[in-house]
């Protein structure tokens, strides 16, 4: 006795069944809606390639491969028919694989599956986001997916590809070596900051690019430091907040090196700053500091108050507040670390710390409330907040970046971004 499978993929949408049927010549109308991969769904692929999927049973490849001309945000509608499948076990594998010219095709992410299928049955065959595994072909801890997506060869470990450019807002790489102005790198409505350190006392540029930022002591009283300094846009970071607002999404990423994992905010209160959005001590589109030896974010969005807080439930909003923070111990003070927070569509805040599993807190609402803050590092707008030690590089982006992205950024490491990567993105 003989099935016939008939399987339908659907952007975003999935988990329907596999229907067999005892008559091979009277085939059940059988459907079966999977979930491409979201990494699948949104690629931007090479002009010219195509993205070809493939269903397997058993390792025997099946009739009608589905050929992806383009797969982008929007609706694509696809399907595997009238595939005979025998009663008993079998292994289901649907593979995407990615084929240019007459290059060899390179897999880009693949689920496998085992069911056992009874007759007369019928039986569910799910592949879900987390079915899928993405290959290394070349083993440089960069996925094949993104090395072809970012320019670069899956099969050449040398050949890595640049820090991921596409969507990115404002970028500090403090190459300047002196002066009082940190430029963006993003020349388009340009965001620079200025360094609030008239006697460069608190601010020393480092000889491989990089800004340290000290305390000095006192000049009325040698026993006080006068802690650290501010370095803040001129006006409100105004691309960054109307493109958050836009795309209800952002990236901010940083490598630095604080000074100790003792500092926190003034008087044990909040965060000592590192990368802020914000008017003062109380009100803010989003925050990112350190707590002793601890990463904190604050995020506002239309369910949190001014301040970036969420509140446990039932808790008024003078009660206790629910932050993002990273596990105790992930502040280093020997190399700078990789810290890179993410605010997705559905609401979910993200903390990764040198490409470690992230800390999660899905907060929910939209970014319409954000704002006419300046962008700052380093420093409270108003109130100090100082944080000391070494800012090597921030980088903010219009949208969430994906763990792979995120990934690739931190082997990537501290590299300048050109203009014509960014111009081609």
């Amino acid at each position: 006795m003989r099935y016939l499978l008939r399987i339908t993929l659907l952007v975003y949408f999935s988990l329907t069944g596999l229907t067999g049927c005892d008559n091979t010549d009277d085939p059940a109308n059988n459907n079966e809606g999977i979930a491409i991969p979201v990494a699948i769904a949104t690629v931007a692929l090479p002009a010219g390639s195509t993205l070809v999927a493939n269903l397997y049973v058993d390792k025997e490849i099946m009739p009608e491969p589905v050929d992806f001309q383009t797969v982008n945000k929007g609706e694509s509608t696809v399907s595997f028919v009238d595939i005979p499948v025998t009663p008993g076990r079998h292994t289901f594998t649907l593979e995407f694989t990615y084929e240019l010219g007459e290059e060899p095709p390179i897999i880009l992410a693949s689920a496998n599956l085992q069911k056992d299928l009874a007759p007369g049955s019928s039986t569910p065959v799910n592949f879900i986001e987390d079915d899928y595994i993405y290959p290394d072909d070349d083993e440089d801890n960069i996925d094949n997916l993104t090395e072809i997506e970012n320019g670069s060869d899956p099969n050449n470990r040398a050949n890595i590809p640049p820090r991921v450019s596409r969507d990115l807002i404002s970028l500090y790489e403090f190459q300047e070596g002196t002066g009082s102005v940190v430029s963006d790198s993003v020349v388009s409505e340009q965001l620079n900051l200025t360094i609030q350190d008239s006697e460069k006392t608190r601010t020393d540029w480092l000889p491989e690019g990089g800004l340290s930022i000290i305390a000095d002591p006192d000049p009325l009283n040698p026993d006080l430091l006068n802690l650290g300094t501010l370095l803040s846009s001129d006006s409100a970071a105004t691309k960054i907040i109307n493109a958050a607002k836009e795309s209800n999404e952002l990236t901010v990423e940083f490598w630095a090196k604080p000074a100790n994992d003792t500092q926190e905010g003034t008087g044990g209160q909040g965060s000592a700053r590192i990368v802020t959005i914000s008017e003062d001590k109380s009100n803010r589109n989003m925050t990112i500091g350190q707590v002793r030896d601890s990463y904190q974010l604050r995020f506002r969005s239309s369910v949190t108050d001014d301040n970036g807080r969420v509140f446990k439930q039932g808790e008024e909003k003078e009660g206790e507040s629910v932050m993002i923070t990273s596990p105790e111990n992930t502040v280093t003070t020997d190399d700078p670390s990789h810290v890179v927070i993410t605010r997705d569509k559905s609401g979910m805040l993200r903390l990764y710390i040198n490409n470690q599993p992230p800390s999660e807190l899905l907060v929910g609402g939209n970014l319409s409330n954000w704002g006419d803050y300046k962008l700052a590092f380093a420093n409270e707008l108003i109130d100090p907040r100082p944080w000391l030690g070494e800012l090597h590089l921030v980088a903010i982006y219009s949208k969430a970046l994906s763990a792979e992205e995120v990934n690739l950024n931190y082997i990537v490491g501290v590299k300048t971004v050109t203009q014509s990567e960014m111009a081609e993105n």
